[in-house]
């Protein structure tokens, strides 16, 4: 049997990669940001991505009158960090409109999964004063349904 949790986390991961993250950039003369146009704008990757696992929520469930105590939901965490500043709306945008989903498998006793993000914690550097990036903790609640 496999991990659905791994699962998850593979998922989290490869759409961390998929991005989209763009560059921020700042006017010289006035420091104020620039507005990019995303069409024509150079996506930039995470240098570092973790997953981590953070709470799980279960329920009783009375399914053809016995007891069955089931899983509902998990949280994750979700850590990138960038070597420049970076815009997150877009990918954050992207996971509010078209959640993450797992479909359900019952040979693996895999449920339907649908990951919805939480909220978001940016970091973000002194305006070009700094050779670090923006680093973000995002909150996601994977939500299970039924096998």
């Amino acid at each position: 049997m496999s991990s659905q949790r791994i699962a998850i986390q593979n998922l989290m991961y490869d759409l961390s990669k998929q991005g989209p993250f763009y560059e921020v950039s700042y006017d010289p003369s006035t420091r104020k940001p620039v507005q990019i146009d995303i069409t024509t704008a150079t996506a930039v990757e995470p240098t570092s991505i973790q997953v981590n696992e953070i709470d799980s929520k279960f329920t009783v469930d009375k399914l053809h009158g016995r007891s069955e105590i089931l899983r509902t939901d998990w949280k994750f965490e979700l850590l990138l960090a960038f070597k420049k500043e970076v815009l997150l709306e877009f990918f954050e945008k992207k996971l509010m409109l078209t959640p993450p989903r797992i479909a359900p498998d019952a040979q693996k006793g895999w449920k339907q999964v649908t990951i919805f993000i939480d909220k978001a914690r940016p970091s973000h550097p002194v305006q070009q004063q700094s050779p670090t990036g923006t680093k973000v903790t995002l909150a996601f609640t994977a939500r299970l349904g039924r096998v």
